[in-house]
């Protein structure tokens, strides 16, 4: 058995609820000082990783519309991709057309998702049911 350990700033306020987390999932909480720099280089390496996924996904584009950093800021990010820099100064992204867009796209999942199912008949007081 292979044990996956977590090294973690200390945190007082969750450390009974998270010690019975690590207990659940199997896995082994390490809990250092925030003081002791190499532990804490540690941690941030560690959570670098998960800040630059972020980053990826709001730079990625969804179909048509605009990238989730222009929606909510109004300009792209910066990461490790080249990219001009025109691109990266603010620019107002229309937001009638993108509700438009959104609305739309809801619609046909909607009709989609419809297309394969039905109503269920009215149930009856005491009727016996099968669940899958």
């Amino acid at each position: 058995d292979e044990e996956l350990n977590k090294l973690s700033s200390l945190i007082k306020a969750f450390d009974a609820y998270f010690k019975q987390f690590s207990q659940t999932w199997d896995f082994k909480h390490i809990v250092t000082s925030p003081i002791y720099a190499q532990s804490n280089g540690m941690v941030e390496r560690a959570n670098n990783g998960m800040h630059l996924a972020l980053l990826q996904y709001r730079n990625s584009p969804i179909g048509d519309m605009p990238f989730p950093s222009e929606l909510l800021m109004s300009r792209r990010l910066t990461d490790n991709l080249p990219v001009y820099s025109n691109k990266l100064s603010p620019q107002i992204v229309p937001i009638e057309d993108t509700l438009n867009k959104l609305t739309y796209k809801k619609k046909q999942q909607k009709k989609y998702y419809d297309r394969g199912s039905r109503r269920l008949p009215a149930l009856q007081n005491k009727q016996r049911i099968a669940v899958q």
